[in-house]
């Protein structure tokens, strides 16, 4: 159990609205979904997730139920509550949509939000060793699957999946990794992505990797829901530039990112399953688990 707040923004016309909520649940991804839900129902276009903070965790409430911010709210039981009236401002179209799953947190040292507002599409190329270039990319929440999935389409041949089940879901500290059976392949990997969505693509807690093995190349849906393209080629590295191009990527450098220095949290949706039901269900879909770490 949780307590935790949340900006959740839309639109209103012309006009962009800021909701702040309050709110007691289970895990992160309940609390900001019952918020979006609100947002929703009170006219708000387009709402999702800005900002978030868990102001508790592993909160034990006494028989009142109470639980006090700074607005001397009380908390009851999975509880959603709506500061005040939104902010409205202006703000242009291209405006960006965090990925469900990982957002930004607010600054703790002076109250005010992150610079993670710096944060834009883009993509970055980068280098492990002066032959191992590798590409980072930023996108919108809107389409980062459809542009994982595009980029799977490209590889010559898709023929591994990999999930790695990450140390920081539920603090255990360990990080899982399992592989699929090698009859999953191609156009069946995404197949698969798809059939479980909110469970894989959509979960803040796991790292997803595409291989084709005969080029060496590794295709990643990160935690931190960036994409990470790993290439031994560099003819291979400018044929990933091409296609982010043709999507209206630009190279930016340094890009800002939340796995480089900027403060968020993970999560999951309310309909995914937990870490322990997760595991068994890709091990009954004939994962192997091949590696395992304390972190």
């Amino acid at each position: 159990m949780i307590i935790g707040s949340a900006i959740i923004t839309g639109r209103r016309g012309d006009l962009f609205v800021a909701w702040i909520y309050h709110f007691r649940s289970q895990h992160l991804g309940e609390g900001i979904e019952r918020a979006i839900r609100d947002a929703a129902s009170l006219q708000t276009q387009d709402p999702h997730v800005d900002f978030v903070d868990v102001v508790c965790r592993d909160y034990d409430v006494d028989d009142e139920s109470t639980f006090e911010f700074d607005e001397a709210v009380v908390v009851e039981p999975n509880a959603l509550w709506r500061v005040r009236e939104p902010d409205t401002y202006d703000g242009s179209d291209d405006d960006f949509v965090f990925p469900v799953g990982a957002t930004p947190n607010f600054d703790q040292d002076d109250g005010q939000l992150g610079d993670a507002e710096e944060i834009q599409e883009g993509y970055c190329v980068q280098h492990l060793d002066v032959n191992e270039p590798y590409i980072e990319v930023v996108s919108d929440g809107r389409r980062v699957a459809e542009v994982f999935f595009t980029l799977v389409r490209s590889l010559p041949v898709a023929d591994g999946l990999e999930i790695r089940v990450e140390w920081h879901w539920n603090d255990e500290n360990v990080t899982e990794v399992f592989l699929a059976d090698p009859d999953l392949v191609g156009d069946g990997i995404i197949d698969y992505l798809r059939q479980h969505f909110d469970d894989i693509v959509r979960n803040g807690f796991l790292n997803i990797g595409v291989y084709c093995r005969a080029e060496e190349t590794t295709l990643r849906l990160t935690d931190h829901k960036t994409i990470e393209f790993y290439a031994f080629s560099y003819d291979r590295t400018r044929a990933c530039e091409d296609i982010l191009r043709d999507l209206n990527f630009s190279a930016v450098d340094p890009l800002p990112s939340l796995s480089h220095r900027h403060g968020h949290y993970h999560w999951r949706p309310s309909s995914s399953k937990s870490r322990s039901e997760f595991i068994s269900m890709i091990t009954r879909d004939g994962f192997a688990r091949v590696d395992s770490y304390e972190v």
